[in-house]
């Protein structure tokens, strides 16, 4: 049987999916980041490490791990793991780089409302002092619509906020190296 461990926990589709094809999971539950210690005496007998891109996999992670077939990170990139070392050692690595690109971006839309709207800032005063009455300036924000945003780097995440931004009115302006056309109203 395959052994597989996990430096932190996934979201249980993950998990279950490992075990439904005969993983042996196992996964680290501790408080905060695995160590690196931790991850040394974990991956020693591993055939697979799935990690997310705040574990550092670096050489001596991956020369304790003898068996090792596969480094699979739970994110969009990989920097967090030495994939020119891996490579020469003959073991692949992947990633999922469209596991978060949704969540990233409407988080990112939620922020920017959030700070034109001044929602924390409200929220806060709200719970300390109460709702006074409204007034038309009382907390008055500024509308996204018709305002422009800019992006550097127009990968997925990027590509995700400029169609979200675009819904919601705003002009996009973006650098990519090789442009896209691919988005209405975004230059």
């Amino acid at each position: 049987m395959s052994k597989a461990y996990l430096s932190a926990e996934l979201p249980a589709l993950a998990t279950q999916t490992l075990t439904d094809n005969g993983f042996d999971v196992s996964i680290y539950d501790g408080d905060g980041l695995v160590s690196h210690e931790t991850l040394l005496e974990n991956v020693r007998d591993a055939d697979f490490l799935i990690t997310p891109l705040s574990t550092k996999v670096d050489r001596e992670i991956i020369d304790a791990a003898p068996k090792l077939k596969l480094i699979a990170n739970f994110g969009a990139g990989f920097n967090n793991i030495d994939t020119a070392y891996a490579k020469e050692k003959g073991i692949p690595v992947t990633n999922t780089p469209a596991v978060s690109t949704n969540a990233v971006a409407e988080v990112t839309i939620g922020l920017m409302l959030a700070l034109s709207h001044r929602i924390v800032e409200g929220n806060y005063k709200m719970h300390r002092d109460g709702f006074p009455g409204w007034a038309p300036l009382f907390f008055l924000g500024h509308e996204i619509a018709g305002k422009t945003l800019g992006i550097v780097g127009l990968g997925n995440i990027g590509s995700d906020v400029a169609r979200k931004a675009n819904a919601l009115g705003m002009h996009v302006q973006y650098y990519k190296r090789t442009p896209l056309s691919i988005l209405k109203n975004v230059q």
